[in-house]
């Protein structure tokens, strides 16, 4: 199965570092410190737009209210199991933690999107005494299956969990993949590597979380898939390694994270609040790497908030995908009104531009805000 956004990788001289310290269960002892990485990315000089002004989609939720945080899409060359995309995504009404409950949707074209037949969301269930967010889809070529992972906040634990599907209806019962205290595994988002090796990010805010004023972004790499399921907390994984994924000034909070395979690159998109603020604000980022470990960031925002009524106060976590065919990249991203109202929206970059000249700040496009097609509100 072809995949737009592949998440498939070439595995690189860092990354087999981590490997090579893989057994069959996880590894102890300290973690392992990346050697020199590859030479860095340089940054472009010139600023770009993207191709239009952000769409406002319109998801429907189980709940309701239509609101949602936390788009991650994938998206399928050809249609897989009946659909060419599928989202994982969480309502999140008025920002209202107890409805943050992973769900699953589906669309032909990334704008319009509904539950695929005999699916009732949300997949997973409001834990007892505590509460899910931050979910990442992923795509199992070696497995033909969906991954979906994660965060549940119970007992002063994050704990990133994942469930399995053949068909993106029915859904295994939940495995832990690593628990570690509050906030310390925040926003897992998981590539696949050639070799069906895993690649789990995710953001370690310590413990101060939403108000935290420093975060790292940190990888494990797995053995096989199975690491994804794994029959005990931290199997098959490499011990973690801190990456250079951070931004001057800024604190990085969610981050999503693919394999772009024509260009032989991670890149990534990433919400960042200022120092001194909250994860309640924010804007999204973007960045490159070579090998997942040692990252190019692009300084000025891919997106701001601000300018439309459903982008006034902050955007948050988003999702990329590589449209090899038209060399586009879509990024879905949720952002906050001022009014507190939760929306997930669309924007699209040429990545020749992207890639030959630095992001500026999008005011013009991303501050001007449009209704989607079709009569969307």
């Amino acid at each position: 199965m072809s995949v737009i956004a592949t998440r498939r990788v070439v595995l690189l001289p860092a990354v087999l570092l981590l490997l090579a310290a893989c057994d069959a269960d996880h590894v102890a002892g300290p973690p392992v410190q990346p050697p020199p990485g590859p030479e860095p990315i340089p940054l472009p000089t010139e600023p770009i737009d993207p191709i239009d002004a952000p769409v406002r989609l319109a998801i429907p939720t189980y709940d309701g209210s239509g609101q949602v945080v936390h788009p991650d899409v994938i998206a399928f060359a050809t249609p897989w199991q009946g659909a060419s995309y599928w989202m994982a995504v969480t309502p999140y009404p008025g920002g209202d933690a107890g409805y943050e409950n992973p769900s699953v949707v589906v669309s032909a074209d990334g704008l319009e999107w509904g539950a695929p037949d005999g699916l009732t969301n949300p997949v997973v269930p409001r834990p007892v005494g505590g509460h899910n967010s931050d979910p990442d889809l992923v795509y199992d070529a070696a497995g033909n299956r969906l991954v979906l992972v994660y965060r549940t906040v119970t007992g002063g634990q994050n704990v990133i969990q994942s469930m399995t599907s053949t068909d993106g209806r029915h859904w295994s019962a939940p495995a832990v993949v690593l628990s570690k205290p509050n906030h310390q595994a925040v926003a897992p988002s998981v590539t696949f590597a050639d070799a069906n090796r895993p690649m789990l990010w995710y953001v370690d805010s310590g413990s101060g979380g939403c108000n935290a004023s420093v975060t790292t972004v940190r990888l494990r790499v797995g053995s096989s898939p199975s690491a994804l399921w794994p029959s005990q907390p931290d199997a098959g994984w490499s011990s973690d390694v801190a990456t250079t994924l951070g931004l001057d000034g800024r604190v990085v909070w969610h981050v999503d994270v693919i394999y772009a395979a024509a260009h032989a690159e991670f890149w990534a998109v990433f919400h960042a609040y200022e120092r001194g603020q909250t994860c309640g604000s924010g804007d999204l980022f973007f960045a490159r790497s070579r090998d997942g470990v040692a990252w190019t960031v692009y300084p000025t925002p891919l997106l701001e908030a601000g300018g439309s009524d459903w982008t006034g106060a902050s955007l948050y976590r988003a999702s990329l995908a590589h449209d090899v065919r038209r060399d586009v990249l879509r990024v879905w991203f949720s952002a906050r009104s001022q009014l507190g109202a939760w929306s997930a929206g669309l924007v699209e970059f040429s990545v020749p531009a992207l890639l030959q000249t630095p992001v500026q700040s999008l005011a013009r496009a991303g501050r001007a805000g449009r209704q989607p097609p079709h009569g969307h509100t």
